[in-house]
C-alpha cells in the first residue's frame, strides 16, 4: 500500500475543487486568417510532394519584430538570444543573424552550427558540457560567452583556457527555490558568492553575468520573483566593486504564444485527475469542452512586468545589460505544416499521407492545433478524428477540421507548427519531410 496515500487523495480534492488555470476560446481567427491566404499554400501542394514542412518567412518576421520592439521599448538595454534548440532549421537561424540578433546554444554541435553563421554574440549554455565542447567555446572567444554551470565546469574551462592561453567571457547559470525539477540547471543562488571568487583564481575567466532561466512562464511572475531574489542575494552577499563587475543579468527564455493552439481537456491538472478516477473504475468520460486555452501573458505584459522588475530591484544597484533567450515565442511562427487526405473511411474517421512523427510523439496527445482544410474551408469545425498514416493508432492529427466537407486529395494546412516540433521529429516508419519556403 502507498504510504501516503491520504496525502494523494487530499491532493486530488484539492486539485478538483480549485479554480481552473485555463480559459474557454476558439481560435477562428486563425482559420479566418490563413484561409485568406489559402492559394499560396495551395500552390505549394500543387509544386511540393506533400507532406512537407513550410517555412513562413513573413510570420517569423512579424514574430520578431514585435518581440524585439515590444521588449526593446520597456528594456531599451536588452539583448536577444535566440534558443536554438526551439528550431535550428538554416532558414531560422539564418533570418535570425540577418536581422541583428544572437544566438543562443546548448550543446557544442548547436555551437558549431551557429558559429558557421556568425552572428554577433553566441550563449553557450547547458549542463555537462564535455571537453570537447569547451574546446570548441575557446576557439570562438571572439563571439562566444560561456555560462558556466557547475563548480566542476568553472575548474575545467579555466585549465583548458589557461593552458591555451585564450581568455573566454563568461556567466554563471543559478537555480533558486522557485526552479523545482530545473534545479538540475547551475548553482543554488546561495553559492553565488562563493563560486564568484573562486573564479578569480582563473586569469583567462572573464566573469560578468549570471543566467537564471523560466522555463514555460504562461505570465511574468516567476520572472519578477527570481528577479527580486536574485536582487537580494546581491545586496546582502557582493560589496560595491563586485556587484560592478556583474555586466549582463541573462533572464532565459520560457515566453509562450498568445493563443496558437490549445490544451485537450483530459490535459489539463483537473481532466487529469478525472481521467484518472474514471480509468481506474472502468468508465468513459465525454467533456464537455473540447479544448481550453492557458492563461497566457501579451508579450506587452511580459515585457513592461519584467522592465518594472528591472528597475525596481536590479537597476538602483546594478548597471548592466539584460538578455532574453527566446525560443518558443519566435519559432513557433515560423512553420507550417501540410497535409493531404489520403482516404477518407467515413464523415468521422480520416486518414492523411502523413504522420505525428512529423512532430514528435507526444505533442498533439496533449495539445490541440486546429486543423484547415484548404480545399474546403470554413469557419466552423466539423467533428472527425483525423489519423496520420503511421501503424498505429496513436497516430492523431485532431478531433474536428475547419471544413465544409472531407474528400480525399484535400489540402489540409496545421499552422504555426515551428517550436519543439522539426526538433523532436522522429524517422518511425515514414521518411521525413521536406522543408519548403513559402
Amino acid at each position: 500500500m502507498i504510504k501516503n496515500l491520504s496525502t494523494i487523495k487530499k491532493d486530488f480534492n484539492t486539485i478538483l475543487k480549485e479554480d481552473t488555470a485555463y480559459i474557454k476560446g476558439d481560435l477562428k481567427h486563425l482559420a479566418k486568417y490563413f484561409f485568406k491566404r489559402q492559394d499560396k499554400f495551395i500552390r505549394l501542394a500543387k509544386e511540393n510532394k506533400s507532406p512537407f514542412y513550410i517555412f513562413d518567412q513573413k510570420e517569423f518576421d512579424i514574430a520578431i519584430n514585435n518581440f524585439a520592439k515590444t521588449f526593446t521599448r520597456y528594456i531599451p538595454r536588452l539583448k536577444i538570444y535566440y534558443a536554438m534548440k526551439s528550431n535550428p532549421h538554416p532558414y531560422l537561424l539564418t533570418r535570425i543573424v540577418k536581422v541583428g540578433h544572437n544566438i543562443d546554444v546548448s550543446s557544442g554541435r548547436e555551437l558549431a552550427i551557429a558559429a558557421k553563421l556568425k552572428p554577433r554574440s553566441i550563449l553557450f549554455t547547458g549542463p555537462g558540457k564535455t571537453e570537447d565542447e569547451l574546446q570548441l567555446a575557446l576557439k570562438h572567444t571572439d563571439r562566444v560567452i560561456l555560462n558556466i554551470d557547475s563548480f566542476t565546469e568553472l575548474s575545467r574551462i579555466g585549465r583548458l583556457a589557461a593552458k591555451h592561453k585564450r581568455k573566454i567571457s563568461a556567466g554563471i547559470r543559478i537555480f533558486t527555490p522557485l526552479h523545482g525539477l530545473w534545479s538540475k540547471f547551475g548553482i543554488p543562488l546561495n553559492d553565488l558568492s562563493t563560486f564568484w571568487k573562486e573564479a578569480q583564481k582563473y586569469p583567462y575567466i572573464d566573469l560578468q553575468g549570471i543566467q537564471v532561466h523560466m522555463s514555460w512562464s504562461d505570465n511574468a511572475e516567476p520572472y519578477i520573483k527570481v528577479i527580486k531574489e536574485i536582487s537580494k542575494y546581491l545586496m546582502l552577499n557582493f560589496s560595491k566593486t563586485h556587484r560592478a563587475s556583474i555586466k549582463f543579468l541573462d533572464l532565459g527564455g520560457g515566453f509562450m504564444p498568445y493563443k496558437t493552439e490549445g490544451i485537450h481537456p483530459w490535459s489539463t491538472k483537473q481532466g487529469a485527475v478525472i481521467n484518472a478516477i474514471a480509468k481506474a473504475s472502468n468508465k468513459q468520460i465525454d467533456f464537455s469542452d473540447s479544448y481550453y486555452f492557458e492563461k497566457t501573458a501579451t508579450l506587452e505584459e511580459y515585457a513592461k512586468s519584467i522592465s518594472n522588475a528591472v528597475n525596481t530591484y536590479i537597476a538602483p544597484n546594478l548597471s548592466c545589460d539584460i538578455f532574453v533567450e527566446p525560443g518558443r515565442i519566435l519559432s513557433t511562427y515560423a512553420m507550417h505544416i501540410l497535409l493531404k487526405v489520403a482516404d477518407v473511411k467515413s464523415t468521422k474517421k480520416i486518414i492523411t499521407d502523413g504522420g505525428i512523427n512529423i512532430i514528435g510523439w507526444e505533442k498533439f496527445e496533449e495539445y490541440y492545433a486546429p486543423v484547415l482544410n484548404l480545399t474546403h474551408p470554413s469557419t466552423t469545425e466539423i467533428p472527425c478524428t483525423i489519423f496520420g498514416s503511421l501503424c498505429t493508432p496513436d497516430d492523431i492529427w485532431g478531433y474536428s477540421c475547419f471544413a465544409s466537407k472531407m474528400e480525399t486529395d484535400d489540402i489540409l494546412l496545421i499552422p504555426y507548427q515551428g517550436a519543439y516540433t522539426y526538433t523532436f521529429r522522429q524517422e518511425f516508419i515514414k521518411s521525413l519531410p521536406n522543408v519548403v519556403k513559402l
